[in-house]
């Protein structure tokens, strides 16, 4: 069936018509694309151009019930690009560009507020998905594109429709869309995506370890914003979640990947949180749970400093727990500063930071950790 004459023939009807030939044809279009080096024949003789033409000129010939075809072959033939990274990469974005509008404007109307929606269709609709987030990243301008017109609310609502695994797969879009800017992140925060975040979180509780990592994933590209943003995921709760969450798996006797992946997205997220926060934050985090936070970065410490991969990251918790300690001195009283080096001291902070600091010669690492070790043996001064 799949000669080169029969290609070339289906090629040739589908140029010289419009969508006037009904849904036969986009099926066996469909079914043509199944298959790898039919699909990268149709691509290299225009196929995706003439899809989008079609689309953005002859849409109304094709009843709105089987766009769903269109989505399908749209979702399959998205696979070039991964078979073919390196051949296709300047093109993707020109190439499909253009049917972002019919592909944000059929999820919201034959699925999102479609009660009669067919759910396994949704897997289609998060591949488009996942390859537009895929291909905006860094590009900001890109991804207003995506998010414009309250694109987000769609997304969340069919967030909210998805099974278990197809939420994982959505999650990790959310991810990729709150990783390049503020000002996108605001606009999804405007429309109530912290509120998904905590809901999701009390949902799983600790049930599934793969998609508590990726929220958190989700909740520290937040914390690298804005101090408005910031604020935002401390009204929501999710910085008492991420203390949480991170302090009862990091005490735990079995770790794998997942679990690892979840105590450093919810450090990550605590410690962007008090780089980037008022003192007002950072003294309830001080207070929290009797100073839980000293804790959990004596733990988190002491995990971390073990990678010589982790230099970054371990730099960044020193100068998180000396942003506490500046708080600590400015805004508590006597009594309470006390009580706050107390738990350094008791947790055993002093010997673990004399070990960083004799097995770290960065002086980036070095002078926050120092400025900590003084606080520590001020008491003894």
């Amino acid at each position: 069936m799949y000669s080169e004459k029969n290609l070339n023939d289906i090629l040739t009807f589908f140029n010289n018509n419009n969508f006037e030939f009904g849904t036969d044809f986009i099926l066996l279009l469909n079914n043509c694309c199944n298959y790898s080096d039919i699909r990268k024949f149709f691509v290299d003789n225009n196929i995706i151009e003439r899809i989008s033409f079609l689309i953005n000129n002859n849409l109304d010939e094709l009843e709105n019930k089987y766009y769903i075809q269109l989505i399908k072959l749209l979702s399959n033939i998205i696979n070039i690009f991964s078979e073919y990274k390196e051949e296709y990469k300047i093109k993707r974005k020109n190439w499909f560009a253009p049917l972002l509008p019919f592909v944000k404007n059929t999820l919201k109307n034959n699925f999102v507020e479609n009660p009669w929606q067919i759910n396994s269709d949704s897997i289609y609709y998060i591949d488009l998905l996942a390859f537009y987030a895929a291909i905006s990243i860094n590009d900001v301008k890109f991804i207003k594109n995506i998010v414009k017109d309250n694109f987000v609310q769609v997304l969340i609502e069919f967030y909210y429709k998805l099974d278990e695994e197809n939420k994982l797969k959505m999650m990790k879009i959310f991810v990729d869309l709150l990783s390049s800017d503020d000002s996108i992140n605001q606009i999804f925060i405007n429309e109530g995506i912290l509120g998904l975040l905590t809901n999701e979180i009390n949902r799983i509780e600790y049930k599934n370890n793969k998609f508590l990592y990726i929220i958190f994933h989700a909740c520290s590209n937040i914390a690298c914003g804005s101090l408005g943003q910031i604020e935002q995921l401390y009204g929501q709760g999710l910085l008492w979640k991420a203390i949480d969450i991170a302090f009862h798996y990091i005490t735990q006797n079995t770790f794998n990947y997942d679990k690892n992946q979840v105590i450093y997205n919810a450090l990550y997220t605590i410690t962007q949180a008090i780089l980037g926060s008022r003192n007002e934050i950072k003294a309830e985090l001080i207070n929290y749970q009797k100073y839980l936070i000293v804790n959990l970065y004596y733990l988190g410490l002491k995990k971390y400093c073990e990678y010589k991969n982790e230099t970054s990251f371990l730099t960044q918790m020193g100068n998180a727990i000396y942003q506490l300690i500046n708080c600590g001195e400015a805004d508590l009283d006597e009594e309470i500063l006390n009580k706050f080096r107390n738990k350094f001291i008791s947790v055993g902070m002093e010997e673990l930071i004399i070990n960083i600091l004799n097995n770290y010669n960065d002086y980036k690492i070095q002078y926050p950790f120092c400025l900590i070790l003084n606080f520590i043996q001020e008491e003894d001064n």
